[in-house]
């Protein structure tokens, strides 16, 4: 049983993570909201290591004891795509799965908290979404996605008419 204090565990984590988008704050936020169990000696929290893993899984919907691989939106989007260029899951992608509900996360302040294990499930992403099959070396990064994902796109997306009257050029 590996009690640590806040500050301790962050550290800990950090240790196995570098990465890691886990923060004092963010622990302080779940201890607050009663998502995470501690114990108290005088003024500071402990915690329990293998329960805080145990926790911060279950928060993610991750099955096991395993401590979830935490990033951001936007780090998750760049390690997405360093390890598979031919990925098409974006930034803006992965806010659009999160506002509709189908990829867990927490929000920090302004920030969206996720687990890269949620990029696992084959059933959120099925394989003809992940690969862009045109080559994208003359293509840019919109076209190739406006390709894959116009029927999803097109359901959370909103059309602007201007109506804003233009001025004849005048010659």
């Amino acid at each position: 049983m590996k009690l640590r204090t806040i500050r301790m565990a962050v550290c800990e984590i950090r240790k196995l993570d570098p990465e890691t988008a886990l923060t004092e704050t963010f622990l302080k936020r779940l201890i607050q909201n009663g998502v995470i169990s501690y114990s108290k000696c005088g003024r500071r929290a402990l915690l329990e290591m293998h329960t805080l893993k145990r926790e911060l899984a279950e928060l993610f919907g991750i099955e096991g004891s395993a401590l979830p691989t935490l990033r951001t939106v936007r780090n998750a989007a760049k390690s997405i795509c360093s390890s598979d260029r031919g990925n098409a899951m974006t930034e803006y992608r992965i806010r659009m799965l999160i506002r509709n509900g189908q990829l867990p996360h927490y929000d920090v302040g302004t920030r969206q908290i996720i687990a890269m294990e949620a990029f696992e499930n084959q059933a959120l992403f099925p394989v003809s979404l992940r690969k862009c099959g045109i080559p994208r070396s003359n293509l840019s990064q919109s076209v190739c996605l406006s390709k894959q994902f116009d029927s999803i796109l097109s359901e959370t997306t909103q059309t602007y008419v201007c109506k804003r009257k233009r001025r004849p050029i005048k010659s």
